[in-house]
């Protein structure tokens, strides 16, 4: 996602930006996930799913 500069930091942008706005690359969380784990060695598989929606191309 893109963002525009502000302050130093890259916050998400106004509707209507700024002529002349530093644009930034915004990073955004987009969901989370939980699980148990055992002792010794585990495994997770990631599928690029969240809430069944395929996840966009990382930049």
């Amino acid at each position: 996602m893109s963002g525009v500069r502000r302050g130093g930091r890259c916050g998400r942008a106004p509707a209507h930006p700024q002529r002349g706005s530093k644009r930034c690359r915004l990073l955004v969380a987009v969901g989370t996930f939980t699980h148990s784990d055992t002792v010794g060695a585990n495994r997770l598989r990631f599928t690029g799913r969240i809430r069944s929606a395929k996840l966009r191309r990382g930049g």
